[in-house]
């Protein structure tokens, strides 16, 4: 099956949207109980190629 892409039209969803279940970062203040509890986090290049730049020290 092929898909048709007409020009003008928008491609993709309009917003990108998950969630983080486990953290096994147990240091991190946003840890509790091995689960993420930030109300966002923002993931990025850090030391590795993606990082939790949320991530704060407890």
């Amino acid at each position: 099956m092929r898909h048709l892409h007409l020009p003008g039209r928008p491609r993709g969803l309009p917003t990108a949207a998950a969630h983080v279940g486990a953290c096994q970062r147990v240091e991190c203040s946003h840890n509790k109980d091995l689960l993420c509890t930030a109300e966002s986090v923002k993931i990025g290049s850090g030391a590795d190629t993606a990082d939790c730049l949320t991530y704060t020290t407890a």
